[in-house]
């Protein structure tokens, strides 16, 4: 059963609140996918990223699943360096993957799209990616609806090919290793086609 219908179950508070944030009766026994993204206003990387995630919602709304979007900003360490800021720079990646993950765990979700572009908001992403247990999507494709329509009706109609797939597995792991931010030998978090090019 799907994280968001187990919680359903559970809570006879979720429905309501889903309503109340704008899903229809009908979308909340669909799949639940989080679109988080680091769009903001602080640096021309993170400037454009509403426009991805409206796509991303678009597509994943046309693939019969339910999205929701959900930001966490990243800062620029072009204009962090040379002053104290510069301090926070290496903490922003932490609490871009903390609060994703945050998003993801707090709120069920039954699948995942990151979309960034920044030397601490990717790494930020790709480390909640590794720590949660969800069918996830990160990597760069065209920011057209259809195209990311297809993506997700691809992932979506075939999640073993996605999820259990040696080669994912084997490059999750190695991250995992090289970045010691997650036990490799823990539960299989699924990271797919952007680990798939290490």
């Amino acid at each position: 059963m799907l994280n968001s219908q187990v919680i359903r179950k559970s809570g006879p508070e979720v429905d309501p609140l889903w309503l109340g944030a704008g899903r229809s009766v009908a979308d909340l026994s669909k799949p639940q996918i989080l679109i988080d993204s680091t769009y903001g206003d602080s640096h021309p990387g993170s400037r454009h990223l509403n426009t991805l995630a409206e796509s991303a919602r678009n597509a994943v709304y046309a693939a019969q699943a339910m999205p929701a979007l959900y930001t966490v900003t990243d800062i620029c360490d072009g204009v962090a360096t040379g002053h104290a800021g510069m301090n926070y720079s290496l903490v922003s990646r932490d609490l871009i993957a903390g609060m994703v993950e945050i998003h993801a765990r707090a709120s069920a979700f039954d699948g995942l799209v990151t979309i960034s572009s920044c030397d601490k908001a990717v790494p930020g992403h790709l480390m909640a990616l590794a720590r949660l247990d969800l069918l996830a999507e990160a990597g760069i494709w065209q920011p057209s609806a259809e195209a990311a329509a297809a993506k997700v009706r691809e992932v979506w109609d075939n999640p073993a090919r996605w999820w259990l797939d040696e080669r994912v597995q084997s490059a999750r792991r190695a991250f995992c290793r090289e970045h010691a931010f997650v036990d490799p030998k823990g539960p299989d978090a699924h990271i797919v086609s952007l680990l798939q090019r290490l």
